[in-house]
C-alpha cells in the first residue's frame, strides 16, 4: 500500500523545480530544491515504513522503541549532517543524503528490534 502512495510523490518531487518555478519562486533555488528532493527519495520511502512500524508499536502500547530509536538518530543526524555538508561540502545532496541515512537507520533499527521482540 505504501507503494502505492509513494507514486505521486516521486511524480511530484520530479516535477518540483516546475512547481515552484510555477508559484513564481526563484529558479536557481528550485533547481537546488529538485536536486535535494530527488536525492530525498528512498528515505521517504523508508520513512513512511518507520511511521507503519510506529503505528503498530503504538497499538501494542510499546511507544518507548521508536522514541529511543529517533533520538539516537537524531544524534547521529548531526554527525552525519557535519561531515556530509561541512566536511565534504556536499550542500543540498549532502543534506539529502544525511537525512535519508537517519530515516534508512530509523526503519532498520526499528525493525530489527520489532523481530526480535
Amino acid at each position: 500500500m505504501a507503494t502505492i502512495i509513494m507514486i505521486p510523490i516521486v511524480i511530484i518531487y520530479l516535477l518540483s523545480d516546475k512547481i515552484l518555478i510555477a508559484l513564481e519562486q526563484d529558479a536557481e533555488i528550485s533547481i537546488i530544491a529538485k536536486r535535494y528532493c530527488c536525492i530525498l527519495i528512498p528515505g521517504i520511502w523508508a520513512q513512511s515504513m518507520f511511521d507503519a512500524t510506529r503505528k503498530f508499536l503504538s497499538a501494542q502500547f510499546e511507544i518507548e522503541i521508536p522514541l529511543y530509536v529517533q533520538f539516537f538518530t537524531l544524534i547521529l543526524h548531526f554527525l552525519w549532517c557535519y561531515l556530509f555538508i561541512t566536511v565534504m561540502g556536499g550542500r543540498e545532496v549532502g543534506a539529502a543524503m544525511a537525512t535519508n541515512i537517519t530515516y534508512i537507520l530509523n526503519m532498520i533499527i526499528v525493525d530489527i528490534i520489532c523481530v526480535r521482540k
